[in-house]
């Protein structure tokens, strides 16, 4: 998956206590000099942060990667069982493999059909600032660009609300992945922007609703639902604060603990440097 379509990949639910799994790379799937690790995982159980057992991080890239790609999959294939057993299909091992690879192939090719939208919305945007509206609808009517002015106009909108903070960075995880729907918030009120995002989001709507109920809640709240839209704002930002609060708490333990390390190696330094000291003046 490209930098960006990880960037709008689903926001994490609220965190949960350490969950360490053991998560080794099998041998022929290890990079040449690549540690066989157990990994610990984070806060919403979805990263890998670390070795079991150990304060230490994880310094080898390669094996961080190794590992989230496997936890990764791990994951996908739990809640595919899961779902498939609740809808009471049944697969051999063999068919599952082949249908988790799908799964993952057809998410990654969607994640990157939006990237590309979104990038071409981007170069819309320069074409017209070099050209203007009128040298670009020439160029569309003489077949020198392909894109339609429509089409064109809706990706230039969404690029432009991303790229220009319209949507604020914060919540680009929960733009939905299509154009309709990314354009639907595209055209937000500007001042309401993120009132009206934090309120969809609570409201279990983003990124994933149809644009449809998408459509009716956005008119629902420019219809003055304030106290509605007050309450689903809160629990958004409840939960950042939570993420945050978590993020905070394990970066002052880590602090402390490397706090600690710096002063027993003072002090490991200075019985050395006495020792010598003494040693020189029985000398």
């Amino acid at each position: 998956m490209s930098a960006i379509a990880k960037k709008f990949a689903r926001r994490p639910s609220p965190p949960s206590p350490h969950k360490p799994v053991l998560l080794h790379p099998a041998a022929d799937e290890a990079p040449a000099g690549l540690p066989i690790l157990a990994a610990s995982i984070d806060l919403d159980n979805s990263h890998v942060i670390g070795i079991a057992g150990s304060d230490r991080p994880i310094f080898d890239e390669r094996a961080q990667e190794l590992l989230q790609g496997k936890l990764n999959k791990q994951n996908l294939l739990d809640r595919t069982k899961e779902v498939l057993d609740e809808a009471e299909v049944a697969l051999n091992e063999d068919a599952l493999e082949v249908l988790i690879s799908d799964i993952k192939q057809a998410n990654a090719s969607y994640g990157d059909a939006f990237d590309n939208l979104l990038d071409t919305g981007r170069c819309l945007n320069r074409i017209q600032r070099i050209i203007g509206a009128g040298g670009y609808k020439a160029l569309v009517n003489s077949g020198v660009v392909l894109i339609n002015e429509t089409t064109a106009s809706k990706l230039r909108r969404i690029a432009s609300a991303i790229d220009t903070g319209r949507i604020p960075a914060d919540l680009h995880d929960y733009i939905p992945r299509n154009t309709s729907g990314a354009y639907l918030l595209s055209n937000l009120p500007r001042d309401r922007t993120r009132e009206f995002m934090c309120a969809l989001v609570g409201q279990g709507l983003l990124p994933d609703a149809p644009v449809r109920t998408l459509e009716e809640a956005v008119k629902r709240l420019k219809n003055g639902n304030a106290t509605s839209a007050a309450s689903d704002t809160e629990k958004v930002l409840l939960h950042e604060l939570a993420l945050k609060e978590a993020t905070l708490a394990r970066q002052k333990s880590e602090l402390e603990k490397t706090r600690d390390e710096v002063e027993s190696l003072r002090a490991r330094i200075e019985a050395i440097r006495n020792a010598a000291q003494g040693t020189d003046a029985v000398l």
